[in-house]
Order: structure tokens, then sequence, then C-alpha cells
């Protein structure tokens, strides 16, 4: 029987640490209801043609990782507690609070659309997660707080991943960036002579998910950086 009441944090805790180390399935809606998202109410709130009138032409659609894919996102990256991660587009934060929770990692997820910021903020403050917070902006122009890995997770169309790209590359001159990517963000990071790609040891590495990570090497030359059509 599905659980009608969200876990507290230490219960919730207890329930990921033995989902990241012993690598078994769960049903990703059965532990939204254990962490207490409320995704399907709030996008049953939400128009896609209202979003993209009122917050540009971006990608709207719910596209939250599965906890699959995160438990493989964070043992590819392997983070330091002092670490902070930045995600770029960050849906209702599952990342976030599943770092939050399991490991107390700093994350800071930006993220569009309001409503989904709001319930993400919701959880974290239910669960008291210090170390995370959820801000609503455009990636393309919101401040970005300074991290040492970013999270360009499929986020955003094509035509826009110039302007990412090279936010990120100007952040390379200055220091060592680690990039998380999938799917078709990877290709446009593949062809950047500054970045290095690396398929982690993981199945999310694999079709259809693809998660790569790329590293970049601090002081590339800015004539050899290539700018994506």
């Amino acid at each position: 029987m599905p659980l009608r009441q969200p876990l507290s944090c230490d219960e919730l805790r207890l329930f990921l640490a033995d989902f990241d180390s012993n690598g078994h399935l769960v049903d990703d809606e059965f532990v939204d209801t254990m962490v207490g998202l409320n995704r399907d109410a709030c996008e049953r709130t939400l128009s896609l043609g209202t979003l993209l009138t009122t917050l540009g032409q971006h990608r709207m659609q719910l596209g939250d990782l599965s906890y699959a894919v995160i438990r493989d996102l964070y043992h590819a990256l392997a983070p330091r507690r002092e670490d902070v991660i930045l995600e770029l587009g960050s849906g209702y934060g599952r990342i976030g609070i599943y770092g939050g929770v399991l490991f107390g990692q700093r994350v800071v997820g930006i993220e569009i659309v309001p409503e989904r910021v709001q319930e993400a903020m919701r959880v974290r403050n239910a669960l008291r997660l210090n170390t995370v917070s959820f801000l609503q902006g455009d990636i393309l122009t919101a401040a970005w707080p300074e991290a040492s890995i970013y999270l360009l997770l499929n986020t955003d169309f094509p035509p826009t991943m110039p302007t990412l790209i090279d936010r990120l590359y100007q952040l390379s001159n200055s220091r060592s960036l680690l990039i998380a990517s999938l799917s078709s963000s990877n290709a446009s990071l593949r062809v950047q002579p500054w970045l290095r790609e690396h398929a982690p040891d993981c199945p999310s590495a694999k079709l259809p998910v693809e998660l790569r990570l790329f590293r970049s090497d601090v002081g590339e030359s800015p004539a050899t950086n290539t700018r994506l059509a």
C-alpha cells in the first residue's frame, strides 16, 4: 500500500541510503510520496502554452531525472562535502533533495517555472535541508552562484546552448569546472576543445541516458574555443 504521508528526514535518509548502496529499482512516484513532493498536483495547475507565453521559448516540459539516474549521477560525480553543485534547470529539485538528505551536499538549483521552485522549496523547508536552495530564474540570464560542479542535464533547447556554453567557458578561464551532461546536451559540449569528456562506469552512461562528465582545462586559449552555430 502506498505511503500517504512523507517520511521524516531521518527516515528518508535511511531509505535513500539503502537505495543508494544496493542499486535496486524504485518507483519514482512512490519515492516522491516519501519525499513529500507533489509534482503531479502542481503540474495540473500549469499550462505549457501559458508558460511559453509568459516565460519565453525554453524547455518547459516536466523533465526531472529518475531516482536511478540521480543515484548514478552522484556516484559518477563523487562530490566532496565542500563542493557546491549548481543545477541549471532544477525542476522540482529531486537532485538537490536527494543529495541534501543523503549527503548533506551543497546544491543550488535554478528553475524558470515559479510553481516548481515553490514546491521544491516547500519540501526543502519541510526536511530542513539547510545545504540546499532553489532559485527562480532564467538560466541564460540569471546570476549564477559560484560552484565547482555544474549540471547541464538536457534542460535547454539546442539554439540556446551557445549562451550556456559561453558562460561556462568564461568561468573556466579562472578555475577548473566539472560539468555533468546527458542526452542531446552532450553533442554541444563534446565539440568544445576546452573540455575533456569522460563516460562514467554506471548504467546511465549507456543509451538512452548517456550520462557524461566534462572537465575543463584552466586557461585554454579563447582562440580555440568552439562557438556553436
